[in-house]
């Protein structure tokens, strides 16, 4: 199944239909990479939506702190945003946000890994970050629209 179609069926509410070509980019400008929280105890799906949800969080931060856009909202509305989003999927997000033992959840310690790998890679290559931050901000504008509301 294409990414493209993944995508678009998670996002099947029509506020949620930007997220899908935000969701491509997210997928595509980390390339899936692992992250460094540990995942063991998540089942594969539970893997997938953490990577799925987490590119999601990391692009608005990537805008917010290398892009310089001042009105995307705290990390904690960015992932309420994403959380509802997948709860209206019909995900079980509890092993994602529940605190592990260091009081962070998988969702906001993966947040913070990918978050790092991709400001790395775009201070790598400085001349591509106005390219970088004009697509994410076409993606990620109806999901940091829909995180602003909350």
């Amino acid at each position: 199944m294409k990414l493209q179609n993944i995508c678009f069926n998670f996002f099947k509410r029509p506020r949620y239909l930007v997220l899908a070509s935000s969701m491509t980019m997210m997928m595509f400008i980390s390339g899936c990479q692992q992250t460094a929280t540990k995942q063991n105890d998540l089942s594969q799906a539970e893997q997938t939506q953490l990577k799925m949800l987490v590119s999601i969080v990391a692009g608005a931060k990537i805008l917010k702190h290398q892009c310089q856009k001042t009105d995307i909202p705290t990390d904690d509305k960015l992932i309420k945003a994403v959380t509802n989003a997948a709860e209206d999927k019909g995900w079980n997000v509890t092993p994602l946000t529940s605190p592990g033992a260091e009081g962070l959840s998988k969702l906001q310690l993966a947040n913070d890994t990918v978050y790092r790998q991709l400001s790395a890679e775009l201070a790598n290559d400085p001349d591509k970050l106005e390219e970088r931050c004009e697509e994410l901000n076409s993606m990620l504008s109806g999901f940091i629209n829909v995180a602003k509301s909350l």
